[in-house]
C-alpha cells in the first residue's frame, strides 16, 4: 500500500516521444538522504546513457540488416530469420508460410537499363508488398530477381489467398516508361 512506502520519483530526460522515470521505494518510516537522491540521479543518468546505446547498436543493426534500394530485409539476413523461424514453428508446431514473389521482366530491365532500372522495377513491388503484408509479416529480399515473404501462423489455405492478393496487386503496378526504354 502507498501509504507504507516513500517513494523518489526521478524523471529521466529522454527525447519525445518517449519517457521514462526512475522510481524507488523505500519503507515511510526511512527519508531519503542528499547522498542517496544524487546516488539515484547518477543511476539515472547512467541509465539513459546505456538506453542511448543500446538503441544506436539496434539502429545500426536494423541497417545492416536492411536492402537500401528497397527497405526490406537483405538476403542474408532474411535466411537466418527463415531458418530461425522454421525451427520455431516446428517446435510450437504452428504453420509458417513463404512466398516467393518473382518479378520476372526484371532480367529484362536489368539487360536494358542496367542496375539503375532493376532496383526501379523493384521499388513499388517492395513498397507493396510493405503496405499489403499482414501484422507480423516479414519481407525480404530473395536476390536479385525477388522477394520473399514469411508468415508466421499462416496455413496454406490462407497464404494461398494472400498470394493471389499480392499478385493481383502487383499486376495493378503502373509501369513507368522511363526504366523500360
Amino acid at each position: 500500500p502507498l501509504e507504507q512506502v516513500q517513494l523518489a520519483v526521478i524523471p529521466l530526460p529522454i527525447a519525445k516521444p518517449g519517457w521514462g522515470a526512475l522510481l524507488v521505494e523505500r519503507n515511510a518510516d526511512v527519508t531519503y538522504s542528499e547522498a542517496e537522491l544524487a546516488l539515484c540521479a547518477e543511476f539515472a543518468a547512467m541509465a539513459i546513457v546505456a538506453g542511448e546505446e543500446a538503441a544506436g547498436v539496434v539502429s545500426a543493426q536494423r541497417n545492416a540488416d536492411t536492402d537500401a534500394a528497397t527497405g526490406v530485409l537483405r538476403v542474408e539476413p532474411m535466411h537466418v530469420l527463415l531458418a530461425r523461424q522454421i525451427d520455431t514453428s516446428r517446435q510450437k508446431q504452428h504453420p509458417l508460410s513463404l512466398l516467393y514473389i518473382l518479378v520476372d521482366q526484371l532480367p529484362t530491365l536489368r539487360e536494358s537499363g542496367g542496375e539503375v532500372s532493376a532496383i526501379a522495377g523493384l521499388r513499388p513491388v517492395a513498397e507493396l508488398l510493405r503496405e499489403e503484408a499482414n501484422h507480423g509479416d516479414t519481407i525480404g529480399r530473395a536476390g536479385p530477381e525477388g522477394f520473399l515473404l514469411l508468415a508466421v501462423g499462416k496455413g496454406q489455405l490462407e497464404a494461398r489467398d494472400c498470394a493471389e492478393r499480392l499478385r493481383t496487386a502487383v499486376s495493378r503496378i503502373p509501369v513507368d516508361a522511363r526504366i523500360v526504354q
